[in-house]
């Protein structure tokens, strides 16, 4: 009896890592060639604040709603991705322990720090992120260490100091949320952003959602860029550009993360 159930245990373990959702569970078949054809989709909007790729996942739905019911943003970018895993890993869901290193690795904000992204206005590669760093609270603002879980949080927060050659160096809030098969972060500015002494988006008007999925292609992710930004004449098609290339900056960065655990 007891040879019986250590066999099914090992049956059932073994099917719950080859369950992974199919990737057809989160976006359409026009979306899915799309992103096969080019590996990455873009949209971006100033009129229509409809967000039109967010995956068919009721967490992402709901907080991507949530920040445009709240916000009311002027600018909207997406862009999706498909990481793919190892041949070894295709068709498997991701371990507990890949999850949780997976999420430890994007709470990494100090390796922000030197990131470049392609600057559309000057036409070569710039510094995103010229430094970037875990603060221990909104008062002292003192640098610490990347935190560390032993066991994943279904929410938690932190607060960064981040600056970038656009806006300068502001203060925000990172907001964490996982599911068995996902990790989602929202990042909200906590203070002004100006582009150089103009202001161009008030304190938590800009947010920024990654929200990554797994699933039987790989990892799904969706980017989406909400800010409610005073869009004035000569500014708007750049900031609407750097927005759009930035994420393509965090992207790569987030590559690199999952390469540690996945391959």
């Amino acid at each position: 009896m007891k040879k019986i159930f250590i066999v099914m245990f090992l049956a059932l373990s073994l099917f719950g890592q080859l369950g992974a959702a199919s990737i057809s569970d989160f976006i359409s078949k026009e979306t899915f060639v799309l992103l096969q054809k080019d590996q990455k989709i873009v949209n971006v909007s100033t009129s229509n604040m409809q967000a039109l790729y967010v995956p068919n996942n009721g967490l992402q739905k709901k907080l991507v709603q949530e920040i445009i019911e709240t916000i009311h943003p002027t600018l909207l970018v997406e862009n999706l991705y498909l990481y793919r895993k190892p041949a070894s890993k295709i068709g498997m869901v991701w371990l507990p322990a890949e999850q949780l290193r997976l999420f430890n690795n994007i709470r990494s904000i100090s390796t922000l720090t030197g990131i470049e992204y392609y600057s559309a206005s000057r036409k070569k590669m710039r510094t995103f992120y010229e430094f970037s760093t875990v603060i221990d609270n909104l008062e002292n603002k003192k640098t610490v260490a990347d935190p560390v879980v032993s066991s994943l949080p279904n929410e938690s927060t932190l607060f960064a100091r981040q600056k970038d050659l656009t806006f300068g160096d502001n203060v925000y809030r990172y907001d964490y949320k996982t599911t068995e098969n996902s990790i989602v972060f929202i990042q909200t500015n906590l203070t002004t952003l100006s582009y150089g002494i103009i202001p161009l988006v008030q304190k938590e008007n800009l947010k920024s959602l990654i929200g990554i999925l797994d699933c039987d292609e790989g990892l799904l992710l969706y980017a989406a860029t909400f800010a409610k930004a005073s869009m004035i004449p000569g500014v708007e098609g750049k900031i609407r550009d750097s927005f759009a290339n930035r994420t393509e900056a965090v992207y790569k960065w987030f590559v690199e993360k999952a390469d540690s655990v996945f391959k």
